[in-house]
């Protein structure tokens, strides 16, 4: 926020709504807290998150001898998994959804081993599975968007990301169209988008966080 609209503000308080309605001096001010306190009185305002994150920066292909399954993250990858703890956790998840490849499994650890959310392996979120079969991690994505039962995060590849932020934009109301990555690479390596679902499992809203400062070499390696 640019200093000059700061001046305005001469303190921030936490007060209860009647009490915040007594302090506004301008009718028009009442009417956003009033709409607020309606929504949250009809259970508007109840949501739970649906966090999709792609996994951290991995080793190259040319300088990894081993199968593509197996291929880690780098240093910038690991500190991509770390940044994510804070985030995962300010949104309360409580199961992590992941393809079973090294790079993803890296990628969620931190947040698993700080949390101690349940962690559960689906092997249609990998690239070869998806590659012979997008249904599967199509099936999945919907599941999650459709179960009530407290917030979840998923880690996958770049390949997939399509597939699953089509279930998230399916979920959405008339004022979050647009809001959802729509290119390649959808997400950047340690990027993760939140949906906050509502308990008929509609997104209400879209958020994405940033991975740490310092771009990968390659955006868009998988």
């Amino acid at each position: 926020v640019p200093r000059a609209e700061l001046t305005e503000i001469d303190d921030l308080v936490w007060v209860s709504a009647p009490t915040a309605a007594d302090l506004l001096t301008r009718r028009a001010d009442r009417a956003p807290l009033a709409g607020v306190v309606d929504l949250w009185e009809r259970g508007r305002l109840a949501t739970r998150a649906l966090a999709v994150a792609r996994h951290g920066q991995a080793v190259k292909r040319g300088r990894w001898d081993g199968s593509d399954a197996s291929r880690p993250l780098t240093g910038d990858g690991v500190a991509q998994a770390e940044a994510l703890v804070p985030v995962l956790a300010a949104f309360g998840v409580s199961e992590v959804v992941t393809s079973p490849w090294s790079r993803c499994l890296q990628t969620v650890a931190p947040y698993v081993e700080a949390s101690g959310a349940a962690l559960r392996q689906e092997v249609v979120l990998s690239q070869d599975a998806y590659r012979d079969d997008p249904s599967g991690a199509r099936e999945v994505a919907s599941a999650l968007v459709a179960d009530g039962a407290g917030a979840v995060a998923v880690c996958t590849h770049r390949p997939v990301l399509p597939t699953v932020l089509a279930a998230l934009a399916a979920s959405g109301r008339r004022w979050t169209s647009g809001e959802l990555p729509a290119e390649n690479p959808w997400l950047r390596p340690g990027e993760a988008v939140v949906a906050h679902l509502d308990r008929s499992a509609r997104a209400v809203a879209f958020e994405i966080h940033r991975p740490p400062s310092g771009e990968p070499d390659d955006p868009l390696s998988r």
